[in-house]
């Protein structure tokens, strides 16, 4: 019996590095084209292509490296995890590697959002936003809503499927949404230091509904400034 164990594992093996080596053949040829000399009406068609192709590698390498998370191999080594092991071969950064063998591992509990991903269609982004949402107190109810959310993914932009999925989380979880808001506001912060020369320099956190009304009182004054340097221009010109 284990002979033909170990003749199926060299054969898969085989397969995969063959794989991998149409990959690079691919990636080579891409970056040999000279892309400040191709039309310019095929550009942003071949961004989001290669943007597409990039998703599906990356979706690859999530599933990868979590089968090697998985299968603690990388303890042969003496690293203290699959991220650490890849970091220090690949001289990568650790925290990011990181972050797709967790994806790699939570995308098995979302099948919508896993096929999406290795299609090229939502991001590492859109999986880490929807992964965040699926908490244990929600995974049946992310469970019913996952496919709609993926269609938000990938429909709206980034900015309006985040504030998408956020209203699904504070409508299903309002004791989350409450202490996430009374948390916001405690953490507020304000720093004013005088630097070299008499400068002074001001950092602040503020709570959102601080900060939007921070932010229309500030666009109120620019407008107002705004409409005086434009009258004394109409009056000068």
């Amino acid at each position: 019996l284990p002979l033909p164990v170990v003749v199926w594992c060299s054969w898969e093996k085989a397969v995969v590095v063959v794989e991998l080596e149409h990959v690079r053949e691919g990636a080579e040829k891409i970056r040999a084209i000279t892309w400040a000399n191709e039309p310019v009406a095929t550009l942003e068609a071949a961004v989001v292509h290669l943007a597409q192709t990039r998703a599906m590698v990356e979706a690859a390498e999530c599933e990868a490296l979590a089968a090697y998370e998985a299968s603690k191999e990388w303890k042969v080594s003496g690293a203290g995890s699959a991220a650490m092991r890849i970091a220090h071969v690949t001289g990568g950064r650790k925290e990011t590697i990181g972050r797709r063998c967790h994806a790699g591992t939570v995308l098995r509990g979302m099948p919508h959002v896993e096929a999406a991903f290795a299609a090229g269609e939502i991001t590492l982004d859109h999986v880490e936003t929807l992964s965040k949402a699926r908490v244990p107190t929600l995974a049946v109810r992310f469970a019913l809503d996952e496919e709609r959310m993926v269609g938000w993914a990938r429909d709206l932009t980034y900015k309006e499927f985040s504030a998408k999925v956020q209203d699904w989380r504070d409508v299903h979880a309002p004791a989350d949404a409450e202490e996430r808001a009374q948390s916001q506001v405690e953490s507020r912060q304000l720093f004013a230091s005088e630097t070299f020369g008499g400068m002074g320099r001001v950092d602040a956190w503020l709570d959102p509904l601080g900060y939007r009304e921070f932010l229309d009182e500030l666009e109120r004054h620019e407008r107002r400034f705004f409409e005086q340097d434009w009258a004394g221009a109409r009056a000068r010109l």
